[in-house]
């Protein structure tokens, strides 16, 4: 993700922890860096690695994707405009955007 700093989205995954969701995040590095608001989620100990873009030190890791559970994906430019954001339950987008998450997870630290 390349940055969250929406309180609501915060809230939400507190709450969603609190009721045993599994939450692990994957923000890029250089972004958070500079936005010292989102070091509130470790503060608030969630799964927080960092992680790079395609050309390590060069390019943001600007994935806007969020995969719950392994049965919902949720995609788009998370603008607030209409259609902005894409939902799927369709297998081959699980399976792609979880198999993406997970190799964002490996290369993050």
């Amino acid at each position: 993700m390349f940055s969250c700093t929406s309180g609501k989205i915060k809230e939400a995954l507190l709450e969603a922890r609190a009721r045993g969701v599994k939450v692990r995040i994957v923000f890029d590095k250089a972004q958070f860096r500079y936005l010292p608001p989102m070091m509130w989620f470790v503060d608030n100990g969630f799964d927080v690695l960092l992680g790079e873009g395609f050309r390590p030190g060069k390019s943001a890791m600007h994935h806007k994707f969020v995969v719950f559970d392994g049965e919902l994906v949720q995609t788009g430019s998370l603008d607030a405009a209409p259609g902005a954001a894409v939902f799927s339950t369709a297998a081959a987008d699980l399976k792609g955007f979880a198999a993406e998450f997970a190799s964002l997870r490996a290369f993050s630290r």
